[in-house]
């Protein structure tokens, strides 16, 4: 069952169930990232072989249209569980990336957190700006 911050960002009731899904996932063979993501089991059935390929694939393949993500990025010391997933020593610098995923309706999806070794965390933004806005 969802806690009260999964319940909230999800929009669902205390007692709908979710799936918990922890994964580490790794890029040229080399750890990139540690996921925790929490989903409504409402949105579909989600197998061992889903979990293995990507979930995003198998949602769309479901037909369910994923419109975007709504994140927050912030900086953490690693926790017990960085250290056991992403190999982080004890308060080494994590970049975490929050988000809440939405669908083409505007449903909350997913819930998910991923926590980046600061070996392997980066963010870029492209920020535009309207030059025909005056200057404040």
């Amino acid at each position: 069952m969802p806690n009260e911050r999964e319940k909230d960002a999800l929009v669902i009731c205390p007692t709908d169930p979710v799936y918990v899904i922890d994964r580490v996932r790794y890029v040229d063979q080399k750890l990139f990232s540690y996921e925790h993501t929490i989903m409504p089991t409402a949105v579909m059935p989600i197998t061992e072989d889903i979990l293995h390929g990507s979930i995003y694939a198998a949602l769309r393949a479901h037909g369910i249209s994923i419109a975007g993500s709504h994140r927050t990025v912030y900086a953490i010391k690693a926790t017990a569980t960085d250290v056991k997933a992403i190999g982080a020593k004890r308060n080494d610098p994590v970049l975490v990336i929050q988000q809440v995923s939405y669908t083409i309706e505007g449903e909350p999806f997913e819930f998910s957190e991923s926590h980046f070794p600061y070996q392997t965390a980066s963010v870029t933004a492209d920020v535009e700006l309207d030059p025909r806005q005056p200057a404040k």
